[in-house]
């Protein structure tokens, strides 16, 4: 029989960047902190990707910047403006200590605005072939978990993702020598839940 995983006893909080959770409170932000992860852009170039209006684009741009999340890189002229380029200076997620530690609304409304966007992208992809790409994988699996069977899945999907990271990071470090031509923009989503909701 599966057992739920038991509430430990409340450590003390890790400390937490509030200008950093105020950085990702709103899903655009999410999603324009993703590029700059990725590389060096300005508000124009991301509102074309993410195809949003400009305006929109810039006030969320000039609130990152405002909560120390990017940092401006460089700026050139162009046809009389002058054009601003920002990188991140942070990841565009919380830790799992900061993330748990969070007010229920506030994991709430992170949680809504992450599925949100996921169901989007996987939608777009699953529409243009994405998901027949070679290497391409999705499988739903239901699983029966103890409590230490949920804690080494817990530490499993974040030790994944952090490899991952580091992985992206190396072919960061590669662009420069090699034809980027060869690189392929992927989306990694991983999540891990319990269908029934929480116990009471």
């Amino acid at each position: 029989m599966s057992t739920v995983p038991a509430r430990k006893a409340e450590s003390a909080p890790p400390e937490i960047d509030d200008r950093h959770v105020r950085a990702l409170a709103h899903p655009l932000r999410q999603r324009i902190l993703i590029i700059l992860n990725r590389r060096v852009a300005s508000p124009r170039e991301i509102a074309e990707e993410l195809n949003e209006k400009l305006g929109d684009v810039g006030y969320h741009v000039r609130m990152l910047r405002d909560y120390g999340a990017i940092e401006l890189v460089r700026t050139e002229q162009r046809r009389g403006a002058i054009k601003h380029y920002y990188r991140a200076t942070t990841r565009a997620v919380l830790t799992d200590d900061q993330f748990s530690h969070l007010p229920a609304t506030a994991r709430q409304a992170l949680y809504g605005q992450t599925l949100e966007m996921l169901w989007q992208h996987a939608r777009k992809a699953a529409l243009n072939g994405g998901f027949e790409a070679d290497g391409a994988r999705h499988r739903v699996e239901r699983l029966e978990l103890d409590e230490r069977g949920y804690a080494a899945i817990t530490a499993l999907l974040s030790d994944t993702f952090e490899k991952a990271l580091e992985i992206q990071a190396r072919v960061a470090g590669r662009r420069s020598v090699e034809d980027p031509s060869l690189e392929a923009t992927t989306e990694l989503a991983m999540i891990h839940y319990l269908p029934e909701g929480q116990p009471g």
